[in-house]
């Protein structure tokens, strides 16, 4: 829900009722997308800001203006991570910098709105040196980056000046590099019912004698992983105009599915 006028007095209640969870993240979802509802902590539900509505309820888009607009954003995220465990130095992670594109455009006819966007979702890694306590010993470097995106198709219609509603289907994908380094029993534990390499070493129980052992899969490609998967997911939306101070708005995002695309990672021992 989103209050229009009264939005600004109520922002202290807000925040002091969500002090609990302010730690948490959205997983895979940013916070917000483009930079009103960003700017607003993530508020985006019941008011006009733009294409990047898309990304979050598609039934905005038809509060919007008659004419064509354009969007295109840059976000950016700048994570602060250090591992330690006790009696060894802290370990900190040289992954400082991710960049999250995004651009949209919109149209309308009549009552309907559409278009076409493209978006960062989300995503982040970890970068770890040689000589740190994280690569086990191994002399390799520990890194860890996920990103995901979406192409999305977006409709909105306005059904009266007092409510809207809206959908969008999202082409998905996603890209994963993991260099990772582990205990045999670590690694162990993380595999159940594997196949391929890693399955067939853990089976054979060709970790045992190992002192460490590593994952390894990356490219050198800035902008995908060596693991690849695509797949779609939906959203569906809607506004009422309860009165000239209150609009509320909701969004209900359905369950996506990406398909693995690649085969299994490398396994040194």
């Amino acid at each position: 829900m989103t209050l229009s006028k009264k939005f600004f007095a109520l922002t202290p209640l807000c925040a002091l009722l969500a002090a609990g969870s302010a730690q948490a993240t959205n997983g895979m979802l940013m916070e917000g997308y483009g930079p009103i509802s960003t700017g607003m902590g993530g508020a985006s539900q019941a008011f006009d800001h733009g294409t990047a509505a898309m990304a979050q309820n598609p039934a905005t888009l038809a509060l919007g203006s008659e004419e064509g607009r354009l969007d295109i954003a840059l976000g950016f995220l700048g994570p602060k991570v250090t591992s330690s465990v006790p009696g060894m130095p802290d370990a900190p992670s040289g992954g400082t910098a991710y960049t999250m594109p995004a651009v949209g455009y919109t149209t309308r006819s009549g009552a309907l709105t559409f278009g076409v966007g493209m978006f960062a979702q989300g995503g982040m890694g970890t970068e770890y040196a040689a000589n740190t306590f994280m690569a086990m010993g191994s002399g390799e470097p520990v890194r860890s980056e996920l990103s995901v995106g979406n192409v999305i198709i977006p409709l909105a219609y306005q059904v009266n000046p007092n409510v809207t509603i809206g959908a969008t289907l999202d082409y998905m994908w996603s890209g994963l590099d993991m260099q990772m380094a582990a205990t045999p029993m670590q690694l162990g534990s993380m595999v159940t019912g594997g196949t391929g390499q890693l399955g067939g070493a853990i089976g054979a129980g060709a970790l045992n004698s190992a002192t460490w052992a590593r994952l390894n899969f990356t490219d050198t490609d800035k902008f995908s992983g060596a693991a690849k998967a695509t797949g779609w997911g939906a959203k569906f939306g809607g506004t009422v105009k309860v009165s000239n101070d209150v609009t509320l708005g909701a969004s209900y995002r359905l369950k996506s599915a990406l398909d693995d695309e690649n085969p299994a990672p490398v396994l040194l021992l």
